[in-house]
């Protein structure tokens, strides 16, 4: 345990009194809390501040990661505001006020569960743009069975089984694959697992579509970022 002296909030008062800790004590509260409110009430949050430039709807294996890291090259800021079902209102709330001149975007990720609430999410937005990152399912799934996961260890030597290493224990394979293999779709592929791949790519937008706000959605394929013809798909975005 860390002495008193070396805590971050023994840090904050002695450098930034008092009320900077009760603020800092009371955003830890509901980060830790946060996850447990569910969209059926997010009707009744007010509008996130709207100091965003847009909003993106990300997907897993979709090129969510190259186009995120583009985005922070551009300097602006990813802020999380929904992810699988819960929705990150009280943390996008602070993050957004600290941003300077909206140099920052929305991001609503959509892993894995389908949630029928996603509808109420619309209320805690402003009118602007949303960005939906697509990819066809035949390479999405080609990319799940490829994707392995790296074990944690720091240390590794010339002896082990490195194909074990990456791929046993990939996101809860049943299987526990030791190398790329078709059967890992039948978990991708089953509603009655905790983890299944989202492609409600129309229902997760369909508020936004019927919402009085004006949400104006482009749509954009993972091929769009490939390096051949990314310059080209940016330059159209930045419009």
């Amino acid at each position: 345990m860390k002495p008193l002296s070396q805590s971050k909030s023994f840090k904050l008062i002695k450098e930034e009194g008092f009320k900077a800790w009760l603020e800092y004590r009371y955003f830890k509260i509901l980060r830790t809390y946060e996850k447990h409110i569910v969209l059926k009430f997010t009707k009744q949050f007010k509008p996130l501040p709207k100091n965003y430039k847009f909003i993106l709807c990300s997907y897993s294996v979709s090129a969510h990661w190259a186009l995120g890291e583009f985005l922070q090259f551009c300097n602006l800021k990813k802020v999380i505001a929904f992810e699988d079902g819960l929705t990150c209102y009280y943390t996008a709330k602070r993050k957004l006020k600290k941003v300077k001149n909206s140099q920052s975007y929305l991001d609503l990720i959509f892993w894995n569960k389908e949630n029928k609430y996603i509808s109420n999410i619309t209320s805690i937005f402003e009118p602007t743009k949303i960005l939906i990152l697509t990819r066809d399912p035949i390479s999405r799934f080609k990319t799940f069975i490829n994707h392995g996961l790296c074990d944690k260890r720091t240390i590794y030597h010339l002896n082990d089984q490195f194909d074990a290493i990456y791929y046993i224990g990939k996101n809860g394979y049943e299987i526990n694959n030791t190398k790329p293999d078709c059967k890992g779709l039948f978990y991708w592929m089953q509603p009655s697992k905790k983890v299944t791949t989202n492609f409600n790519y129309y229902s997760n937008i369909k508020a936004f579509l019927e919402s009085k706000k004006e949400f104006k959605i482009f749509y954009i394929d993972c091929k769009e970022l490939d390096s051949k013809i990314a310059f080209n798909t940016m330059n159209k975005l930045a419009k």
